[in-house]
């Protein structure tokens, strides 16, 4: 943690090519970094995975303090 912001990293066993699409999402807003910042409070966490017209979301909640 530094200042006023938690780091975290967005990592998944899966990887492109495995499946059709990755796509994260942090508090809704979907994200390319594979780092990002999170203020205190709580935020929640998507990892979509779509593979032959299927999806499947990953949710995690995360508290920040």
């Amino acid at each position: 943690q530094s200042g006023r912001y938690a780091g975290m990293a967005l990592q998944s066993e899966y990887a492109v090519g495995d499946v059709d699409q990755l796509s994260w999402a942090v508090d809704g807003e979907t994200t390319t970094e594979s780092v990002v910042r999170l203020a205190a409070g709580e935020h929640e966490v998507e990892l979509r995975v779509t593979d032959g017209g299927r999806t499947e979301i990953i949710t995690k909640y995360i508290k920040v303090e």
